[in-house]
């Protein structure tokens, strides 16, 4: 079988690194991979050779629609997999006309992405001419019509982190409280640092530390400054040996406004890291509260910094929760979710 994906670009996110995995172990099952790039970018995920990339020449709106609609034209794939909604939208109008499949694979809240109400509006129509969909939690699905959610699947991201699986409970912890991603406002860095600055009462000896880059991230500084703590606050940026930087963190938190299914909590529950997170799209399918890690409401301050409190006084409760969590490796496991993309995509070209 021949797939075609397309994506924005391939640096890092949640999005790009789902599709890199997908496409690795699709070629490995012997399938023909292609990924067509509406931007031209560098590729941050490493693809098996026999993975090739193009990209979009430069051009508006209706340069690239124009141009996919003749690609997709003389593309011999069976089936076209577009994510992310600003491209999965484009590539339903380019598509139109084609006699190809195509699928949507939407990755975020789709309550909240796009930001624009009309955007979200134009989304939602032209999802009804989309061949199938991928969702990532039953709680994003039903947000749709029934008309897209009969068609539609329910797929969780895979997880490959190799040689990292389960290594942060086998290795001394530092001291460290770490979060991953980008640094966006819909992320709500500053609730995680407004909290760290209450815990530095109690715990004087921590120290955070933030792995991504986005806008925010000089902002962080600033702030951390003005309170006080900037010798406990590091931002690293995106880096590529995340696992290797995280595995002695004593724990991970998200706090994030919204989101789609967070491949950074994903992966620090697969190494096995104790996790915190916000109630948001996807860590509610993947926490057991008070099981496998904790939940909050995005706008708890006090609940989070309680929450960090009770797990750092309480680390052997922590580890507990981490070795229950690290059992996603097995279900995550990207070899079973290719699998499932495999079974949805027959099930698409065969309809």
């Amino acid at each position: 079988m021949k797939i075609l994906f397309t994506c924005g670009t391939l640096m890092h996110g949640g999005a790009e690194r789902v599709i890199s995995v997908l496409s690795n172990e699709l070629a490995l099952l012997g399938h023909e991979v292609e990924i067509l790039l509406y931007y031209k970018s560098k590729v941050w995920y490493e693809l098996n050779e026999q993975v090739h990339v193009k990209t979009d020449p430069p051009g508006n709106v209706v340069k690239h629609i124009l141009f996919r609609h003749n690609f997709f034209s003389k593309s011999k794939a069976d089936i076209i997999i577009s994510f992310l909604a600003p491209v999965n939208m484009v590539s339903i109008v380019s598509n139109m006309g084609t006699g190809k499949k195509l699928v949507v694979a939407d990755r975020s809240d789709p309550r909240y992405a796009p930001k624009k109400f009309l955007l979200r509006q134009i989304r939602n129509i032209l999802y009804r001419f989309a061949d199938g969909a991928v969702f990532q939690s039953k709680n994003n699905q039903e947000y749709f019509s029934n008309y897209v959610q009969k068609k539609s699947t329910v797929i969780y991201n895979p997880v490959d982190v190799g040689k990292y699986k389960r290594i942060a409970l086998k290795t001394q912890r530092k001291d460290k409280i770490v979060v991953v991603g980008r640094l966006i406002p819909s992320k709500n860095p500053f609730m995680i640092l407004d909290a760290f600055l209450e815990i530095l009462k109690d715990f004087p000896t921590y120290e955070l530390s933030f792995y991504g880059d986005g806008s925010l991230r000089e902002e962080i500084r600033i702030k951390a400054a003005e309170m006080g703590i900037s010798d406990k606050v590091n931002t690293f940026g995106a880096v590529k040996n995340v696992f290797e930087c995280i595995m002695d963190a004593k724990l991970y938190v998200l706090t994030s406004n919204y989101e789609g299914m967070p491949n950074s909590l994903i992966e620090a529950m697969c190494v096995g890291i104790p996790v915190i997170s916000t109630k948001v799209s996807g860590a509610v399918d993947l926490i057991e509260n008070d099981k496998n890690g904790r939940l909050i409401e995005s706008t708890d301050t006090k609940g989070l910094i309680s929450a960090i409190s009770d797990l750092l006084s309480d680390y052997d409760t922590a580890i507990k929760y981490a070795e229950k969590a690290a059992r996603l490796n097995e279900e995550l496991d990207s070899k079973r979710i290719a699998a499932s993309w495999v079974s949805y995509i027959d099930k698409v070209c065969n309809k």
